[in-house]
């Protein structure tokens, strides 16, 4: 079977090629819309099959944008994906956003960060929880003291930084507290005990 091509203007619509696969284009944004008959179906479903074997994702969405002589992949903090309720010709609100730089926002249309919630975070179900990778520069983490104190080095903290610790086990302990820091460096905690070598576990937190 060969290249089927459906066109308006003299360009290329919709193109169906030998091997049955499908694309539509369109100048100034292609939108497709469906409407549900029924109150159990949805409007629109997007259904992607791939091999049991396939390294590709069954449904991929891909940015670009033009350049001088072709296109280029978005980049930065490029809007890659948005989900929103409604119709919005400004794209200023949105429920879930994904950018080039690989930021995800949920509630935000611009998160600064890896992933960001605007708005509460539940977890439902009893025995889920967080989980926070310990290791170089971590926000986590164990020391132990000696002679009464311990410096951690880690590049996370800041001079904002709230600083929790816990007692993990007692030898000689005292009361303990943050002595010192130096932003982007390490963090200092001190016993009252001169002769504390007791082991405390750190946690970091930023305040937004």
């Amino acid at each position: 079977m060969s290249n089927s091509y459906t066109g308006a203007g003299g360009n290329p619509a919709f193109v169906s090629d030998e091997t049955g696969r499908f694309s539509a284009w369109s100048v100034g944004g292609l939108q497709i819309a469906g409407f549900a008959g029924g109150t159990t179906e949805p409007g629109l479903a997007f259904l992607g099959y791939a091999k049991a074997s396939a390294t590709a994702p069954a449904i991929s969405f891909n940015g670009w944008k033009p350049n001088s002589s072709d296109r280029t992949a978005l980049t930065g903090t490029d809007k890659v994906l948005m989900v929103q309720a409604g119709l919005d010709a400004t794209w200023a609100t949105g429920i879930i956003t994904a950018l080039a730089n690989g930021n995800v926002g949920i509630g935000t249309v611009s998160p600064a960060k890896t992933f960001e919630v605007s708005g509460d975070i539940s977890l439902k179900t009893a025995g889920n929880g967080i989980y926070i990778k310990e290791g170089t520069n971590a926000t986590m983490g164990t020391a132990t003291l000696s002679s009464g104190t311990v410096t951690i080095s880690t590049t996370k903290v800041t001079a904002n930084s709230r600083i929790y610790f816990n007692l993990q086990n007692c030898t000689n302990c005292g009361v303990q507290y943050v002595s010192a820091r130096t932003a982007g460096t390490s963090f200092t905690i001190t016993s009252l005990n001169g002769s504390d070598a007791s082991t405390i576990s750190w946690l970091i937190v930023e305040p937004n």
